[in-house]
């Protein structure tokens, strides 16, 4: 869902487009890992060593969130992005960090309250668009199936029989 959102709000291929993906847990790891495999320049943003140690292992560029040594370089990472995946779901995308003038798209995947200081993104210039639950969005079906399978295991080995 998130790739289609990216695709459907801009007038390039992803192949080649420079792309940030911020957070590599669940979400954010499957996602990186299918946009570097359509050929975008994919930008990992975490704050655990071990997240970003994956994400270089499979390709991606990374960059530390509140990097003491280089605070700069995730700066950086904005500004140069066409598109912006989040999904953490804290304010880490400062008026500080977006700068005076964007042109990236911003894909919010993250539950409130976000990771974006809104009034910052919008006079920057930023297409900000709101993603959150495209599972349930797109797939009623499959979603809906996949939870019900997640919480069935997860009672399954407290021992709970439903």
């Amino acid at each position: 869902g998130a790739i289609m959102l990216a695709m459907q709000h801009t007038d390039k291929v992803l192949y080649g487009m420079k792309v940030l993906v911020c957070g590599y847990g669940r979400i954010g790891g499957v996602l990186a890992d299918l946009l570097y495999k359509l050929g975008a320049d994919v930008t990992v943003a975490a704050r655990g060593d071990e997240a970003l140690s994956h994400a270089s292992s499979i390709g991606c560029n990374v960059v530390k969130i509140g990097d003491t040594v280089n605070p700069e370089k995730f700066k950086q990472a904005i500004q140069n992005s066409q598109i912006i995946f989040n999904t953490v779901p804290s304010l880490i995308f400062t008026e500080e960090l977006i700068g005076n003038k964007s042109s990236a798209t911003y894909i919010e995947l993250a539950s409130c309250p976000g990771g974006i200081h809104l009034r910052a993104a919008r006079e920057a210039g930023m297409k900000i668009i709101f993603a959150p639950s495209l599972p349930g969005r797109y797939s009623p079906e499959s979603a809906g199936k996949y939870i019900f399978e997640s919480i069935y295991q997860n009672l399954k080995e407290r021992v709970i029989y439903i």
